[in-house]
Formats: structure tokens, sequence, C-alpha cells
């Protein structure tokens, strides 16, 4: 009699670990949900002490207001084109977004990521669903030589230096005359403050 339960009890000791195998299998295979990566990343970012706080704010929102809620449930592999591209007509049918420049970038960062840890083999193509805007053209190098023929003084120290610097529009805006250092004649520059600059330096 003992012999007999001592034999029920190893099968069912055997039954047990086939079952532990198998859930921990289920557990392992079970695909990795784009919510979960998305916030382990996310996590990541904010920590990182050389980000600007803007640009930490800025992608947090993008993620936990727009990603989160359109992608979070769907593994990670099954965000590709078609998926982003209902999100853009979700979006204009809500009117909750207007242009996807920063949402489409934050979601390929994501993604990116995902693909250098080895949870997506390839990085999906994502459609830019918008306008292209009227950026005007960049003046030829005779056109800029005639505006530095007829400019007077200190007017051609400064087109000639926003021509060699490739200056932006708005970062030419953002320059102050007191920037301009007028030294001794052939010394002449322009002191750009780091509350100004792009990278704060």
């Amino acid at each position: 009699m003992n012999l007999i339960r001592e034999e029920e009890f190893q099968n069912l000791r055997h039954l047990v670990d086939q079952l532990s195998g198998t859930i921990r299998r289920a557990t392992d295979e079970r695909p990795l949900l784009f919510g979960e990566f998305a916030r382990e990343y996310l996590e990541s970012k904010l920590a990182n002490p050389t980000l600007r706080r803007s640009t930490k704010s800025a992608f947090e929102n993008q993620v936990r207001i727009h990603l989160l809620p359109a992608f979070g449930l769907l593994p990670i592999e099954r965000v590709k084109n078609g998926e982003w591209l209902q999100f853009v007509t979700d979006m204009r049918a809500q009117k909750r977004l207007s242009r996807f420049f920063n949402a489409r970038k934050c979601l390929i960062e994501i993604l990116s990521a995902a693909r250098n840890e080895g949870h997506i083999q390839k990085l999906p193509k994502l459609d830019n669903p918008d306008a292209p805007k009227d950026v005007g053209r960049a003046l030829e190098e005779k056109e800029i030589l005639n505006i530095l023929w007829r400019a007077r003084r200190p007017f051609r120290f400064i087109f000639y230096v926003f021509w060699k610097m490739g200056c932006r529009p708005r970062e030419i805006l953002s320059w102050e005359w007191s920037m301009m250092r007028w030294g001794e004649p052939g010394r002449t520059w322009i002191d750009v403050p780091a509350r100004i600059s792009k990278t704060d330096r």
C-alpha cells in the first residue's frame, strides 16, 4: 500500500514539474508589449543627466499622452506602418493632433531601441503624414556675394557670419545687438551667450 502511494506521489510530482515548465515557457514566449518596453525606455531617458529638462518633458508627453494609449497593448513587433497610419487617422478624426512630426520621431526612437536590444528584427518604415512646409530656398553663392558687396559696415560682417555659420532663421532672430563686439580695426567678433544656444554652451 505504501509502495502504491509512493508511486502515485512520484507521478503527481512529475505532473507538477511538467505543468511548471509549461507555464514558464508560456511566460517566456509571451510577446513583449509596446507599453512595457516604452515605459522602461522612458524611465531610462528621464534618468539621463545629460539631457535637457525640456527634451525629457517633450518626450514624456508624447509617450504618455499619445503613444502608450494607442500602442501600449500591442506586441511591439506588431507596431508597424499600418498601425501608425491608423493612429494618424484617429488623431485627425478626434482633432487631437494636426502635425505628427514629434510623435513619429519618438515612436521611431523607441522602436530603434527595441531593435538594438533584439526585441524586433527590423525597424519599420513609418510614413510621414505631415504636409511639407514651405521653407523657401537657399540663396546661391552669387546672390550672397551680391548682398555682401552692397551691405555697409557693420552689416557686411554680420551677413558674412550668418553665411559661414549656416545660421537658421530662428537662430538669427535670437541674436541681439549687444552680442557684437567691436574691437580695434580688423578685430570684430560676435559673442553668442549660452542662454540662447541650442546646446547651452
